[in-house]
């Protein structure tokens, strides 16, 4: 506490005093440990969530790979495994109470978009349905009306029976709005009776249609049939109710079942949910037996529904993927996995023509890849998740290689050690990011460098064909040696390495050095030509090779022809004329020779040498 510094508070009273009144209770040291130990649980929980959303994600991702020769993308949509790996999910989700908001909109796009058994579909929605919307039978709802005794009732019993009844009966579920009916029969007068005993049995001949949808033929022949059926009896109740002398009584709610029977759609519309409605019409009014007639219709029904997840379901069920996705408020989570799983069952259709073909340039995508990108960021920063972000990003087309350097920064993680940026190149390698690769290389030849590991630096900058990192190298390497007259460690065993104009000739120089150790005055002759042809030859390094040939111009034997003998006087002449290059001369054959002459001896040594050999070279060696 920054005030315990000071000796009293402004009242006179000793703070150490004022600091153990202000000490938290016992109790309220329970408490806030309790409250840290749940935060801590549900972070912990919430990481476990992603880190199994991950090997699903992981696991579906390896298939595909694996099979993309043998699975195009239209026997992809029936194909059991895939399915088989995106069900995965709803088990996860159902684990994790943090997740129960996914549960209804994944369990929907299962049934939809990547079922797992031959269920029909129209059934299949309906008892999807049915799980996350449930409607009271009939025992339910006597003992809700009896508890909260709010239900009005009319003539012909509770409105609850018949409004239960119409939304049974939309659904599809058969023989809840029939048990439903049955119990209304208590309410009635005879005429009302009859009508509704007629209902109940067209619902029961219609359940034995639909169980014939199979064979189209069939089932259309007896759709038309059982249709007629509803048509005539509802024109027969509405004859003899204006054949009675008394006054009627209210029928409207069991002409609203005669409606819904017939397939009267503005009546349909009346009466259910946005869900109730759909179904209402594709089982009544517009018989459906494939997904893409589903979505048309559901697209054509008025959604006035206010809860998110049921606007989110209800866009999921006419196949506008991204206004379901917008409406959850953009859930990465959500977006990430359902999205990629939409995609991986080609139930969404990515953009894949590229833009550009440069590997710094990112091409315009889906919207699915830029929640991956900020899902696969998140999960890295607050969970560590680094090799596992960048899986994610793999997904992520065109753009994926780009991402994932921008993932990792610059400098590349510099709060990871090497091993862990090892593990990460370990991944980009195994999924062939070679722009990964060689990115992760040329952050480690910076980290190496930063240590003056100057060795390791360079083999990493060699496999990142970092040709302007290893030029910087190579400069200061030549540097130091004019300084010095000493070379560093110098890699010659790498062939990545020769294709930096500087460092190549590094190489060649430390090669032509070991040539004039060991004496091969041949292979040294053929070092030392193939240095001063080369037009990147550094400053001072025409005195420098000019005084290491002392060495191969002392042989009595001829190493080079005449021609390249007055080229070496030619470079001599050149040499001797800078004034400023005379202090360099002598350091320089110090370092060499080992003498301290000076530089008008130094140079008389080297006329002396190329005057004999210009007098007596070949013209061929």
């Amino acid at each position: 506490n920054p005030y315990l510094s000071i000796v009293s508070n402004s009242e006179g009273q000793p703070l150490s005093q004022q600091a153990r009144q202000d000490e938290p209770t016992p109790d309220l040291d329970l408490l806030s440990e309790r409250l840290n130990t749940i935060n801590t649980q549900k972070n912990q929980s919430k990481e476990q969530f992603y880190r199994e959303s991950y090997n699903i994600f992981f696991e579906l991702q390896n298939y595909l790979n694996s099979n993309q020769s043998k699975a195009p993308q239209d026997l992809v949509l029936r194909d059991k495994d895939v399915n088989g790996i995106l069900s995965k999910y709803i088990d996860l989700i159902q684990d994790y109470t943090e997740a129960d908001n996914y549960t209804r909109i994944w369990d929907l796009c299962q049934r939809l978009y990547f079922p797992m058994e031959g269920t029909e579909l129209i059934t299949s929605v309906r008892d999807w349905l049915n799980t996350y919307e449930e409607i009271p039978d009939v025992e339910d709802a006597k003992l809700q009306d009896a508890d909260e005794e709010l239900e009005e009732s009319n003539s012909i019993g509770p409105t609850w029976v018949w409004e239960y009844s119409r939304r049974q009966l939309m659904r599809g579920n058969f023989q809840e709005s029939m048990e439903m009916l049955t119990f209304s029969l208590g309410f009635l007068n005879t005429q009302q009776k009859t009508a509704v005993s007629k209902i109940i049995k067209l619902i029961a001949d219609f359940e034995n249609v639909v169980s014939t949808n199979t064979d189209k033929t069939t089932f259309w022949e007896r759709w038309a049939i059982w249709r007629e059926q509803c048509k005539t009896s509802d024109t027969e109740f509405e004859f003899a109710l204006q054949s009675q002398d008394a006054q009627v009584e209210k029928n409207e709610e069991i002409h609203s079942l005669y409606d819904i029977l017939i397939g009267d759609e503005e009546c349909i519309r009346r009466y259910g949910t946005y869900f109730e409605v759909v179904l209402g019409t594709a089982w009544f009014a517009k018989p459906q037996s494939s997904l893409s007639s589903l979505k048309s219709l559901a697209q054509d029904v008025d959604n006035l529904e206010e809860d998110a997840y049921v606007i989110a379901c209800s866009y999921i069920l006419m196949g506008q993927f991204d206004d379901a996705f917008a409406v959850m408020g953009g859930d990465l989570w959500l977006h990430t996995h359902l999205g990629y799983a939409l995609i991986a069952t080609g139930n969404i259709v990515t953009n894949t023509r590229v833009t550009t073909k440069s590997t710094n340039k990112e091409d315009i995508l889906d919207p699915i890849y830029y929640s991956i990108q900020t899902y696969a960021q998140n999960i890295a920063e607050e969970f560590d998740m680094w090799e596992e972000a960048v899986i994610y990003l793999t997904c992520c087309q065109s753009n994926k290689e780009i991402w994932v350097n921008q993932l990792l920064g610059d400098p590349i993680l510099p709060r990871k050690d090497v091993n862990r940026l090892n593990s990460i190149l370990d991944v980009a390698t195994k999924c062939g990011l070679s722009q990964v690769e060689k990115y992760i290389h040329k952050g480690l030849g910076h980290r190496y460098e930063h240590e003056k590991k100057i060795r390791q630096a360079t083999t990493e900058y060699g496999k990142a064909e970092d040709l302007k990192s290893l030029d910087r190298l190579a400069h200061a390497e030549f540097s130091q040696y004019l300084k010095t007259g000493k070379l560093g460690d110098v890699i010659t065993d790498m062939p990545a390495l020769h294709r930096s104009p500087h460092y190549a000739i590094l190489i060649v120089y430390q090669e032509f050095r070991e040539h004039l150790a060991k004496k091969r005055w041949e292979k040294a002759s053929k070092a030392a030509l193939h240095l001063l042809e080369n037009e990147q030859l550094p400053t001072k390094f025409e005195t420098v090779l000019l005084i290491d040939n002392l060495q191969i111009l002392k042989e009595s034997k001829h190493y080079y022809p005449s021609n390249r003998i007055m080229q070496l006087i030619d470079i001599f002449k050149h040499i001797t004329k800078d004034a400023s290059n005379q202090d360099f001369i002598v350091k320089y054959y110090k370092f060499i020779e080992n003498h301290d002459y000076s530089s008008d001896i130094i140079t008389a040594k080297i006329r002396e040498r190329l005057a004999y050999k210009a007098a007596t070279a070949p013209t061929v060696c």
